[in-house]
């Protein structure tokens, strides 16, 4: 947020000491340097620690945390973003507290850091978010309506340059706030909760200070009511985060099995979300459910067919199941759309040596190389390529660089021996069939594949 400041509010004949704009600030400087000691770390905060001391994060916040829309108001990011931040409030806060009165000021503020949340919610769920600046743009949205509409005792001149200072202050932050890495949509929820404020209570400032508080309680629990409302209607939108983040966090651990019935479950609830039905799809595929992963993919390539990576998929499954015609179909169109996609041209140069067009697939896999050298899969497929077209010199080379990228892969080094074989190199083709062995997983795991290289 900017460190620009607002214009003052005129002196008055009694000094007046903004005490609960300092414990604000104080609140937030408390919490971070519990964060910045406990993190040792005072710059700035990791992702996952600031979920640890209360962010607003979908997943934890719909999943039995709804006390983060309020608590992230107090997180902060790091070192200048609190600073920023409490520069913003200092400024605000003691007008505000001046204006609306210390706790029709501090509900005020705690309204507009919930609405900033919510609205951070439902605008992206999985994002991660922290910092008080959703509350503090809700405080000049408050002032802006609440001078524009009331009656305030303070002179109209003064009042006029306040609440072009206040407009001023909020468009300027607004606009920077698209920068990337700062979540205005909290910015927006909170300045839209204080407008709305502002017009709530504009009628009442003025009022004796017993009707004032009478009408107050009214409008703040109408504002309560409100926040409870819209927490309802965001958490039955965006819940579907919340069996997400617990899949994607198995697959991160390889439990694929483990994180089908999560996303199942979220892909039923976002069923028009291409991202959620593709990982569906994908996961489908690491699972051998070829038919269910054809489906889903299927189902994708309508939302959005320009989606690349599910097309890829469509292929690989067209594959597995032996239908190479319309793999090669896919991967052909793939690299129409993406010449410079070696994984398609690779995959492309497999399904047509499955179709035993061995020409046309090592000039397909001699492209994925030539695109990435590093590309071993691609440099092996074309090693057997190359074999199936007696050119076991090239074969022998292919195969050699592929084991220089990834020494581990033992379809390479069983080519590496059946390219020794053919060159009579009998001592280096056994070598090369010892090596295979050590590297193959037990029977149980896998069938034997020793007969394709055979000795003589």
């Amino acid at each position: 947020m900017s460190t620009e400041t607002v214009t003052p509010v005129p002196e008055t004949r009694y000094y007046f000491r903004p005490w609960l704009t300092q414990w604000l600030v104080g609140a937030n400087v408390l919490v971070y340097v519990a964060m910045a000691v406990a993190s040792r770390s005072p710059m700035d905060f990791s992702i996952e620690f600031s979920k640890h001391w209360g962010a607003d994060f979908g997943p934890l916040t719909f999943g039995g945390e709804p006390w983060r829309v309020w608590t992230s108001n107090y997180v902060h990011g790091g070192l200048l973003h609190i600073l920023f931040n409490m520069w913003c409030l200092w400024n605000l806060g003691a007008l505000a507290e001046r204006i609306l009165g210390r706790w029709t000021y501090f509900l005020s503020y705690t309204a507009c850091g919930i609405g900033g949340s919510l609205l951070s919610l439902w605008w992206n769920p999985m994002r991660v978010s922290v910092g008080a600046s959703g509350a503090i743009f809700g405080i000049a949205g408050a002032l802006i309506t609440a001078i524009y509409f009331g009656k305030l005792p303070f002179p109209k001149e003064a009042l006029r340059g306040i609440s072009r200072s206040l407009v001023t202050f909020a468009g300027y932050n607004l606009l920077f706030g698209f920068l990337p890495g700062i979540d205005n949509s909290a910015h927006m929820g909170g300045l839209l909760t204080g407008l709305i404020l502002g017009v709530l209570l504009a009628p009442v400032l003025h009022k004796p200070s017993d009707e004032r508080a009478g009408l107050e309680r009214i409008v703040f629990l109408g504002v309560a009511l409100a926040l409870f409302g819209a927490w309802t209607a965001v958490k039955h939108a965006r819940s579907y985060v919340v069996p997400l983040d617990r899949a994607t966090q198995a697959l991160r651990k390889q439990e694929v099995a483990q994180s089908l019935p999560d996303l199942e479950a979220a892909a039923r609830e976002r069923p028009h979300d291409s991202m959620i039905q593709g990982l569906l799809g994908e996961t489908y595929i690491r699972l051998k459910d070829y038919s269910q992963a054809e489906t889903v993919l299927k189902r994708v390539l309508e939302l959005n067919p320009r989606d690349a990576t599910a097309a890829f998929n469509l292929g690989l499954v067209y594959g597995a199941t032996s239908r190479y015609d319309d793999a090669r179909q896919q991967f052909a169109a793939l690299t129409q759309r993406d010449p410079e996609n070696d994984d398609a041209w690779m995959m492309l140069g497999s399904s047509l040596k499955a179709l035993h067009k061995p020409a046309d697939a090592e000039t397909a896999l001699q492209r994925a190389v030539q695109l990435n050298p590093k590309n071993y899969e691609a440099l092996r497929e074309l090693g057997w390529v190359q074999l199936e077209q007696n050119q076991p010199d090239a074969a022998l080379q292919s195969f050699q660089r592929a084991l220089q990228i990834n020494d581990k892969d033992r379809d390479s080094v069983l080519g590496l021996g059946r390219s020794y074989l053919a060159k009579h190199m009998s001592k280096e083709a056994a070598d090369a069939l010892q090596r295979y062995q050590t590297l193959r997983p037990a029977p149980s795991e896998d069938p034997d594949e020793s007969e394709r290289l055979v000795l003589p």
